[in-house]
């Protein structure tokens, strides 16, 4: 049986995305990912909520569509892997934190007012609206 390593999220991105470039084009986009989980407390029957920050890098054609359409407070779904990071701390501790590889982003709410004729759904390696993109039988669709 082989493993599977396949997350899916949806939620506001906390800060505008940093975008580092390679020439012209954006080469890698980090930012996080607010994802909130609502329940209705059974105890007083109040509404609850919490957030879970999940910091997330995306590559090439999906780090130039999120550098060009998403910003702070842009609701998203991603579609991507798992990663597990080591690093040192500042202090000389080890650390390890777990984030998302984005392969694929969906814009929610609608196209941007910039990106006329886009439908929203956007892959890696994809910089052209998707009705005009091969599709790709290793991503699953939404």
């Amino acid at each position: 049986m082989s493993n599977t390593n396949v997350v899916i999220l949806t939620g506001n991105i906390t800060r505008d995305p940093d975008i580092n470039y390679a020439g012209n084009e954006a080469d890698r986009a980090n930012f996080s990912l607010a994802v909130n989980k609502k329940w209705k407390d059974r105890a007083t029957g109040q509404p609850r909520e919490k957030a879970c920050f999940v910091d997330c890098t995306a590559w090439k054609g999906t780090a130039g569509i999120i550098s060009q359409y998403c910003k702070k407070g842009t609701k998203v779904v991603i579609t991507g892997e798992l990663e597990f990071d080591e690093y040192t701390a500042q202090d000389g501790g080890k650390r390890s934190k777990l984030t998302v590889t984005v392969k694929q982003v969906e814009l929610l709410g609608g196209a941007p007012d910039n990106a006329p004729g886009h439908h929203g759904h956007y892959q890696q390696g994809q910089n052209i609206p998707p009705a005009q993109q091969p599709v790709d039988p290793n991503i699953a669709p939404f």
